[in-house]
């Protein structure tokens, strides 16, 4: 039985999604398959605890990001940021070196307008044979990105402490 490679998604309003997609990295370390992160809106330094695990289990990591939307001085940056992100990504598929890739917070260039959908989509579905697994993640992702996924999980905010409480991101837990 041949194994198919999975295209899988986590969107939704709620936390959640970049954790859900660092557990199936931690996952498919567990069964030594080679494994990288491509983030589209962090940018480096990382400080954050995760970065750093991943550093220490040999995960290939890599920021095309210039901070958060709100953050930002010059979209025109970020726009070609994100394209050179999104280039590399494809450069890493042609390589054919992972066996499972995330794109991090990769909804945002396409809200943003700095990635067309429909060129991404056309891109994934002509090197479907190529592709590693690939986890997505990012709030509000493009219909046509949800309808070449083979697996879609939103996550939906019900209760959160910042919302709630003003409770500031903690060390361990946020970040």
């Amino acid at each position: 039985m041949k194994r198919q490679k999975r295209l899988i998604i986590y969107t939704g309003n709620g936390k959640g999604k970049t954790t859900a997609a660092l557990g199936q990295v931690w996952r498919a370390l567990g069964h030594d398959l080679h494994c990288g992160v491509i983030q589209f809106i962090k940018h480096h330094p990382h400080r954050f605890g995760e970065y750093r695990y991943a550093q220490r289990q040999g995960v290939s990591w890599y920021s095309f990001g210039e901070g958060f939307t709100w953050d930002q001085q010059d979209p025109d940056i970020s726009r070609a940021t994100s394209f050179r992100g999104w280039e590399f990504f494809t450069q890493l598929v042609s390589e054919g070196q992972f066996d499972l890739l995330v794109l991090d917070e990769f909804s945002y260039p396409f809200h943003q307008l700095w990635l067309s959908e429909q060129e991404v989509c056309r891109w994934l579905k002509l090197h479907r044979e190529l592709l590693p697994h690939l986890v997505i993640t990012g709030r509000d992702m493009p219909r046509g990105l949800i309808e070449l996924a083979d697996t879609v999980t939103s996550m939906d905010e019900v209760k959160h402490g910042f919302s709630l409480h003003n409770m500031p991101a903690q060390r361990g837990i946020e970040f």
